[in-house]
């Protein structure tokens, strides 16, 4: 559909995501109207829930799990400086929504591998394989379910609609100006749900919040998702979350300009069994808590390039086990540059980095007590002893931002004075207080999405019937 066939709706949904088709369909199920307003164009356009890899998972814990125990050790595992009463609410509704995904329109999961936290992966399962492969794989045939079960439910989707305005009427509704094509739209809702993703694509909030030189960083993401829900959200009051953090990973330096190399294989592991350096041949971070805080540091470092630094052992062990698509053999048939030699001098030498600080920091590192727990992973840190000795120069890559609007666990945005804004809720990336904080804790992309997806849909459809009971009895 490229137009509207009407200009009224119950519910808007902003944005046209997993998070977005979710709380649409729950909304129609809920006998509301239902409007998603996506700004892509393309039937099967881009946007970050395709190219996902897959996995079904919340930090790390075995999704099967009763809903109340798997809360409770959600809630446990959250840092203290995120909001830990929704991030169990999301855990309560975890494997539930996963079931309603199966039941609702018929999306298939496998197993991904032999850890807990593996047994749900949509399918059908991406290749192994370096680079971007999405088309007829599970995240996007999910959403083609979504959207075909969608429009049976009769609800529409805009796609090709930019949203350019939010303004709540007197009456209590809101009016949501879009841009569709070379013409100006208006929208007049009960409801608004805003899931577009965050703020990722967008260079000047990168540097504002994120990186202080977002060019080093590579966008491995849809390239869509620019915070325009947020600046809206925030026009309205809106409280904002800390932006400073980010779901990523380190990838080689060359998937900046190789396409090949992103989003996969990323290096995390390898950074995490060996050390990372900058430009001085010293560390800058603790690699073992593991690759979304390496990407967030090295994304907020001033080192002009970062360099994971590993031995044999490493490459042949860990570089075969890498998640979804393994470092060896596949970064350096794609491409990328991987320097190697027999004495750590020599691959600094040939690495354009100082030997004699190399060596004193591979010594420093050898003779530190290692540990074998990683945050999420199998992979600890490992002596640098055998040779040939790697250094594989290593850029950050963002997937999505992790800051974003406060909401209630019902998914209603919150105000600056701390009241939730009548009609207007969030879902997905776009909301905030779930994943970062100092420890830059992941949660999961997938799973949040389409809980809070669901719940914003439900709390939506649940505002329109009260505003139609207030109506009757006015």
């Amino acid at each position: 559909m490229s137009a509207l066939d009407t200009d009224v709706s119950d519910v808007c949904v902003i944005g046209g995501g997993l998070a977005g088709l979710s709380a649409a369909l729950c909304a129609s199920d809920a006998g509301c109207r239902v409007t998603v307003l996506e700004q892509g164009e393309a039937e099967h356009y881009p946007c970050n829930s395709r190219y996902a890899g897959g996995m079904f998972h919340l930090a790390f814990l075995d999704m099967t799990l009763p809903a109340a125990e798997f809360a409770r050790r959600l809630r446990d595992k959250c840092p203290s400086d995120l909001n830990r009463d929704l991030v169990a609410a999301i855990g309560v509704r975890a494997r539930e929504t996963i079931l309603w995904l199966v039941k609702r329109v018929g999306a298939r999961f496998i197993h991904a591998g032999p850890e807990p936290w593996q047994k749900y992966c949509i399918a059908p399962p991406r290749p192994m394989r370096s680079g971007l492969v999405w088309s007829g794989r599970g995240p996007d045939v999910l959403l083609r379910h979504l959207t075909a079960a969608l429009r049976v439910a009769g609800g529409q989707l805009c796609r090709g609609a930019t949203v350019t305005t939010l303004t709540p009427l007197s009456d209590g509704t809101y009016r949501v100006g879009y841009r569709s094509a070379l013409s100006e739209h208006d929208l007049k809702a009960r409801a608004v749900i805003v899931a577009d993703g965050g703020f990722h694509a967008d260079p000047d909030k990168l540097a504002a919040f994120v990186a202080p030189e977002p060019s080093r960083v590579l966008q491995r993401n849809a390239g869509t998702a620019v915070g325009l829900g947020l600046e809206l959200a925030r026009s309205l009051g809106a409280r904002l979350s800390r932006l400073d953090r980010f779901y990523g990973h380190l990838q080689s330096v060359d998937a900046l300009r190789n396409p090949r190399l992103w989003p996969y294989p990323t290096v995390d592991d390898l950074a995490a069994a060996g050390i990372t350096v900058g430009a001085d041949a010293r560390r800058f971070f603790d690699e073992g808590k593991g690759g979304v805080f390496a990407a967030n540091a090295v994304a907020g470092s001033k080192e002009p390039q970062a360099y994971v630094i590993f031995d044999q052992t490493v490459w042949e062990s860990v570089g075969r086990n890498t998640r979804i698509v393994p470092c060896n053999p596949f970064l350096e048939e794609a491409g990328g540059t991987l320097h190697r030699a027999d004495t750590v001098e020599r691959v600094a030498e040939v690495s354009g980095l100082n030997p004699i600080a190399l060596a004193q920091t591979v010594k420093q590192f050898n003779a530190a007590e290692f540990s074998v727990a990683r945050s999420g992973g199998k992979f600890g840190h490992r002596p640098i002893v055998t040779p040939p000795f790697f250094c594989l120069p290593v850029c950050a890559a963002i997937t999505y931002t992790m800051g974003g609007l406060c909401v209630t666990t019902d998914a209603a945005v919150i105000s600056e004075a701390g009241r939730p804004i009548p009609g207007l809720y969030a879902a997905g990336s776009t909301v905030g207080e779930t994943e970062g904080g100092d420890d830059v804790f992941y949660l999961g992309g997938l799973v949040k999405a389409a809980v809070l997806g669901r719940i914003a849909g439900e709390s939506a459809s649940q505002h329109c019937r009260n505003a139609r009971i207030d109506e009757t009895f006015a």
